[in-house]
């Protein structure tokens, strides 16, 4: 059986921003993470091995965001690239990452990109 995991609304203060004060003063951003993978063991088992180990995925998404970058694009993309390449039994993933405070002139709730496969 196939299932859909998802990781919703990881939240982290971090320094990613174009502009130099984003980066040295740093703002909150979420970060969205869903997958499918097999889980028949998992049901029939009550067993890990059968499905994803999610604390995983979680531990990449930490590590990336303590990264700073100037672009949410370049960190969607790294997250993303480092959970297919690390954790196994991923089969479709999709990655979000959300800034919260972008700094664009006027009251904005926030900026998105989402990356998926196809």
């Amino acid at each position: 059986m196939t299932s859909r995991i998802e990781l919703k609304g990881m939240k982290f203060h971090a320094h990613h921003g174009l502009y130099e004060i984003e980066r040295e003063k740093g703002g909150w951003f979420l970060v969205d993470v869903s997958f499918d993978c097999h889980t028949s063991l998992a049901i029939d088992k009550d067993e890990i091995d059968g499905t994803v180990n999610y604390e995983e995925v979680y531990n990449i998404v930490k590590e990336e965001m303590a990264i700073p970058s100037k672009l949410i694009e370049h960190v969607a993309g790294r997250i993303h690239q480092r959970i297919k390449k690390e954790v196994t039994g991923v089969l479709k993933l999709a990655t979000k990452v959300y800034k919260l405070d972008a700094p664009l002139g006027g009251p904005l709730e926030h900026v998105s990109i989402q990356l998926q496969d196809e």
